[in-house]
């Protein structure tokens, strides 16, 4: 996915690659905060860093807390809220069935 048209000032910017590999990270950690700095600073160190590198690094840091901030404040999510699919068979038919919140 592009965010950008090429040509445009911000074509190629990793910001956005940076920030959804951290987050994508943090929840498969079960939300550790550590493990998306981590995850984030590995991103951003795998290039040489150049002023606009770093001022969207800087830019990507205040965006990260504030996630972390907002998401602190989520609560778990209960094991049931998705549960898995079940097949049912009604005559010749296989239906799945599942739970809509």
């Amino acid at each position: 996915m592009q965010s950008a048209v090429p040509g445009s000032p911000q074509y190629g910017n990793p910001q956005r690659r940076w920030i959804d590999g951290a987050i994508t990270e943090y929840f498969k950690a079960g939300r550790d905060a550590d493990v998306l700095w981590q995850a984030f600073d590995q991103r951003v160190q795998r290039g040489n860093m150049t002023p606009s590198r770093e001022a969207n690094a800087a830019g990507a840091v205040r965006l990260l807390d504030r996630f972390i901030e907002w998401d602190s404040k989520e609560v778990d999510v209960p094991a049931d809220t998705f549960p898995p699919v079940r097949d049912v068979a009604i005559g010749p038919h296989v239906i799945a069935v599942r739970r809509d919140l």
